[in-house]
């Protein structure tokens, strides 16, 4: 699914920052990038773009071994962040409150996510020059520093949150007449952000209403892990390939420094 950035300005009203250099040692951890990584045709030499302001926080993820690069999309500019000039839009989420309470309702409970939430959601072509970053070509470390940019919203934008919500409950709604009404409220009213905590009467709901829920967004290419179920045994992802697989950055073009 498609979507623009809620901007409040154009794209070459941002002050051009190209200090944020990536080390050698980040790069060791990012050898996904050789493959969602592609060329794009070259930009319009009449068009003024500009470097965004870039930081890549290296997080540790819950799973061992693995690190998650987070944008600092607060990290200011000559007084500009990219957070500065986009609208964080409206809070869509669940209540935590609410969520937990309807979680305790029902004998046999589901917990679930969504793999890389943000990263479903593929941004408008216009609206990718907000999102450059540089890295090393091909994630090789004997090769220069090119620039990219990224196809998808990010973890750091402060709209993201509110895209993703959106998008997924549209896929939800646009499915729903295949997939019914329950699967839909599973995804609607279920969901805090990225995670689902959700009880059920029966263990036959408790596997049919996920996996209908899992073949729905699966339209959209979202795909919803069950990580824990109580009683019972839930089938894998619907999809063979998860949102992670999807080419999420752009090889930009040499960029003059002039």
């Amino acid at each position: 699914m498609n979507f623009p950035l809620p901007v409040l300005i154009e794209c070459n009203a941002i002050p051009n920052n190209r200090e944020e250099i990536p080390t050698p040692e980040a790069a060791h951890h990012h050898h996904h990038l050789r493959l969602i990584a592609a060329e794009i045709p070259p930009l319009d030499q009449d068009v003024d773009i500009l470097l965004l302001i870039r930081r890549n926080f290296l997080r540790a993820h819950k799973k061992p071994g693995e690190i998650r690069v987070v944008f600092d999309s607060s990290a200011q500019f000559e007084g500009v962040s990219l957070n500065n000039v986009l609208l964080k839009g409206p809070d869509l989420n669940n209540t935590l409150l609410g969520v937990l309470l309807r979680f305790r309702k029902e004998p046999v409970t589901i917990t679930a996510d969504i793999e890389h939430m943000f990263y479903c959601f593929v941004v408008r072509e216009a609206h990718r020059d907000f999102l450059h970053f540089l890295w090393y070509e091909d994630n090789d470390l004997s090769k220069d520093v090119v620039d990219y940019r990224m196809r998808v919203h990010v973890f750091g934008n402060s709209p993201s949150p509110a895209v993703a919500i959106f998008g997924l409950r549209m896929a939800a709604r646009e499915a729903e007449g295949v997939y019914s009404s329950d699967a839909r409220h599973f995804i609607e009213q279920d969901f805090y952000i990225d995670d689902a905590l959700k009880s059920f009467p029966t263990e036959a709901e408790a596997v049919d209403v996920p996996q209908r829920a899992q073949k729905m967004l699966a339209l959209s290419n979202t795909c919803i892990h069950v990580s824990d179920a109580s009683k019972l045994q839930c089938e894998p992802c619907a999809t063979e390939q998860c949102p992670s697989a999807v080419m999420i950055c752009q090889r930009e073009q040499q960029i003059s420094d002039a």
